[in-house]
């Protein structure tokens, strides 16, 4: 990755936690080297990194639009938690 982190391996939960600099740059190149192979979940960062990246892995087009639809049946009026998961969900 190119990343000064630290790793720590859950074997039980089947679980690779990286602790790198709170930085956009190292979210970005940790997502980026994972690709479609499995997903990352920012879970402790400031609140200027936490602004500028998603929380959770972004997800395929189609099953964002799928969790679109989904947030949309049980929150028509969207006051729910308005982007909490994804933006715009």
């Amino acid at each position: 990755w190119g990343l000064d982190a630290e790793l720590y391996f859950d074997w039980g939960g089947g679980l690779i936690w990286a602790a790198v600099a709170p930085t956009p740059d190292a979210a970005a190149a940790i997502r980026g080297a994972l690709g479609t192979a499995g997903h990352a979940t920012l879970v402790r960062a400031p609140e200027d990194v936490r602004t500028m990246m998603e929380v959770f892995h972004p997800l395929p087009d189609p099953v964002m639009a799928l969790s679109r639809r989904v947030k949309e049946s049980f929150d028509p009026c969207g006051i729910l938690n308005p982007g909490r998961m994804y933006a715009g969900v």
